[in-house]
């Protein structure tokens, strides 16, 4: 099972399989354009918002997941109420209010560089691919997500590291470097894959991933996933029936 979580003193497995069945998904990056979105413009139906590594506190998701070591995050996302996605071997590492799999709505995920990407299936293990966005978009599959919209996802740091004010050794930029264009070729080999059980697409401006995936404005793809959805409810109250 992928997903566990450490209640009264056990683990337990997390039932989330296709719990988002249909709703479009939105994986929320740190890169330098998210700088420019208006975090509160993503809140809404018709979606699952999926924030990635330090897009909290800026962002607060529906789901928040991060492969580094909790310390690499502000401490209060401890103690955040929305589902917090760690790595599966973090359940025992201890921080500033105990075990971190003791903190509320913390959830830990089953990866492994053993296992395939696809297919998706409800008993799995997700593939780990040395880093969160590829986890991210794993899990919104998981959950049953057929259309992903990629938020804040250069993979471009020339002219800035992140679009908060972290910046990096010189080392550290040119490893992310690297990083980025091996992460832009799994995306293209992702979505030009003939199995892809989704559509994928950009709303990052400027993105080196919109020469082989679609791009659509953020304004015009929230349009897009609230359109059809019938809101509002009849005038009847409780009390009159």
């Amino acid at each position: 099972m992928p997903l566990w979580t450490y209640s009264f003193e056990k683990w337990k497995r997390v039932p989330l399989w296709n719990s988002q069945f249909g709703q479009d998904a939105y994986i929320i990056c740190n890169g330098p354009s998210f700088a420019k979105v208006d975090t509160s413009s993503l809140c809404g139906y018709g979606r699952v918002v999926i924030g990635v590594n330090n897009t909290y506190p800026t962002l607060r998701p529906d789901f928040w997941i991060g492969m580094d070591t909790p310390d690499c995050y502000p401490s209060q996302l401890l103690r955040e109420s929305f589902p917090k996605i760690y790595r599966g071997s973090y359940g025992d590492i201890e921080t500033c209010g105990g075990w971190l799999k003791e903190q509320p709505a913390s959830y830990f995920m089953d990866i492994s560089e053993k296992y395939p990407f696809l297919p998706i299936k409800e008993d799995m293990i997700f593939s780990w691919r040395k880093n969160t966005l590829a986890a991210a978009i794993q899990f919104a599959l998981w959950l049953g997500c057929p259309r992903l919209h990629l938020v804040g996802v250069d993979l471009d740091n020339s002219k800035q590291d992140y679009a908060d004010d972290t910046t990096l050794s010189v080392a550290h930029r040119h490893y992310n470097h690297r990083l980025h264009g091996e992460l832009a070729k799994w995306l293209k080999a992702v979505v030009e894959h003939p199995s892809c059980p989704c559509w994928i697409g950009s709303c990052s401006e400027n993105s080196r991933i919109n020469s082989f995936m679609p791009y659509l404005p953020l304004v015009d793809a929230l349009k897009n996933s609230e359109s059809g959805i019938v809101t509002g409810r009849a005038k009847g109250h409780v009390l009159q029936k």
